[in-house]
């Protein structure tokens, strides 16, 4: 099951500006109020508003536009990087909203509390079983368990236009006399596919919270990351180690399905950050054990471990080893019993082959008339 967490900072156009200019700050995007401060939430502005509107009603105001989103690039990479150590997976939809996919993580809600702490204040966080769903927690409940065990639930109550479709087809619902979400439920499916065709279908899972959608990766560069919680801890080296092997082998099979490699390493070890960056490129479990073993030395017990390799594209592949990461312990288990029964020499490199005479003489003239 997947989740999803979406997050909005309340202020955070406003406390990355260089300097705060005096009086009534209101920031717009070109045609709607965006963020606005106390003093202009006193003379009757909010967001939402149009620029037109908060123009008429705020003289005097200093009004700061969000376009281009690159003048706000280094402020937005300083508040969403920590959360890379939660998820590789993060879509940003502006500088100051985002969604994160927790789907691989075993238990999402442990991770909730970490993520508060790691956002600055004041914000905005919902989850839900789609990204619609935690946009919409966001905005109306937060990280209520219900968005997850009975969305449909917590949207009876909403109007049909915070739906995830075209304006146009929530006025329709409007005029078939559905005004909130309860209304669509009652509906049947008959009813909503002789008025909208196929698209009744999809109407009905999303009354119902049970329309899911696809998170688009938009933030840094692709990786392959290895998450280890452990509860009781780890405090003996030998345990240590073999849990250091074990994400080396994962993140070995994850490079292998990519066909890639790495340089750079991060690590979060109790949470505190670490990088590693390897003059060679690395690929086997090998060397990244022995890196790992290097480098990961907790002075505490080992609680919570992320890995986190930033991928580059490979050169001319290499087989690197004989054995195939992707599923190493078949692999290592039918070579030991061919091995056995046949001798060390039955399996080798190809460069170790001793061809016949006849097929270097066949080589040769390989060219020939």
């Amino acid at each position: 099951m997947h989740y999803f967490v979406y997050v909005h900072l309340s202020r955070f156009y406003r406390d990355s500006l260089p300097k705060l200019p005096d009086g009534a700050v209101i920031v717009h995007d070109g045609k709607r109020v965006v963020e606005v401060c106390e003093q202009a939430r006193g003379m009757g502005i909010v967001a939402g508003f149009s620029l037109v509107e908060a123009k008429t009603l705020a003289h005097g105001s200093t009004f700061v536009t969000t376009e281009p989103f690159s003048q706000w690039e280094a402020a937005r990479q300083a508040w969403t990087q920590p959360l890379r150590r939660f998820t590789e997976r993060i879509e940003i939809h502006a500088p100051n909203a985002i969604s994160l996919d927790l789907g691989a993580h075993p238990d999402p809600y442990s991770l909730l509390a970490a993520i508060q702490n790691a956002i600055p204040k004041p914000h905005r966080m919902g989850i839900g079983r789609a990204k619609w769903l935690a946009h919409l927690a966001a905005r109306h409940g937060g990280i209520h368990a219900d968005w997850v065990v009975r969305p449909d639930r917590m949207l009876a109550p909403l109007h049909v236009r915070v739906l995830p479709f075209a304006t146009e087809l929530t006025h329709r619902l409007g005029f078939l006399g559905c005004r909130t979400i309860r209304d669509v439920q009652v509906l049947s499916l008959d009813t909503l596919k002789n008025q909208f065709g196929e698209l009744g279908r999809s109407i009905q899972l999303a009354a119902m919270g049970q329309l899911s959608d696809e998170l688009k990766p938009n933030e840094g560069p692709p990786t392959v990351r290895v998450y280890r919680e452990i509860p009781d801890g780890i405090e003996d080296q030998a345990m240590l180690e073999r849990l250091l092997r074990d994400v080396a082998k994962e993140l070995a099979r994850g490079l292998a399905n990519q066909d890639r490699r790495s340089r750079v390493i991060h690590a979060w070890v109790n949470g505190e950050k670490l990088e590693v960056v390897s003059p060679k490129p690395l690929r086997t479990a090998t060397q990244f054990h022995l890196v790992l073993v290097r480098e990961i030395r907790p002075e505490e017990p080992l609680n919570e471990l992320v890995v986190e390799l930033h991928l580059e594209d490979s050169g001319h592949y290499t087989q690197y080893s004989i054995v195939d990461p992707r599923d190493q312990d078949a692999v290592e288990d039918a070579v030991h019993r061919l091995r056995t029964v046949f001798g060390d020499s039955a399996i080798c490199c190809a460069s170790d082959v001793q061809l016949p005479r006849r097929v270097h003489v066949l080589r040769a003239w390989q060219g020939g008339t």
